[in-house]
């Protein structure tokens, strides 16, 4: 969901400079999105829009809250203080898609590294068993002429 988030805050930045209202900003963005985080988050987007009462960000707000992606949740917070400016809003939707890059980066570091120590222990076996093979053709040979 994070990936998708970030990728809908850029394209929603990239709306909203081109003169496109917030809405009509977020609605582009995630209309394009494939995939099931995409698609929640089109419908939150949608359900905003359509049902009298409920603001854009208490929507996201909801979808946050119901998937517990802590992300979503104070994206919805920070663009409801920011306002309905949209440089503003712009400028705080760029920093969190930055924000949420960088954070899965790290998460993807850190499995990556985990993943490679892991590996340690196969991969030493392996050097071993190599080994054996090479060496255990000599050792034989050795044997024979000595007994």
């Amino acid at each position: 969901m994070r990936h998708t988030l970030s990728a809908v805050l850029d394209l929603t930045a990239v709306s909203l400079a081109g003169g496109a209202g917030v809405h009509q900003a977020l609605n582009a963005a995630t209309a394009v999105g494939e995939g099931p985080h995409a698609t929640l988050l089109h419908r939150a987007v949608r359900d905003a829009n359509l049902l009298p009462g409920l603001t854009l960000w208490q929507s996201l707000d909801q979808l946050g809250e119901q998937l517990d992606v802590i992300e979503l949740r104070d994206l919805a917070t920070t663009a409801e203080l920011a306002g309905g400016e949209g440089a503003r809003i712009r400028a705080s939707l760029i920093a969190r898609a930055d924000a949420l890059r960088t954070q899965q980066l790290a998460a993807d570091e850190a499995d990556a590294t985990t993943n490679t120590e892991r590996m340690a222990i196969p991969l030493a076996l392996l050097a071993l068993a190599f080994l054996v093979f090479l060496v255990y053709p000599a050792l034989t040979t050795v044997m024979r002429t000595l007994g």
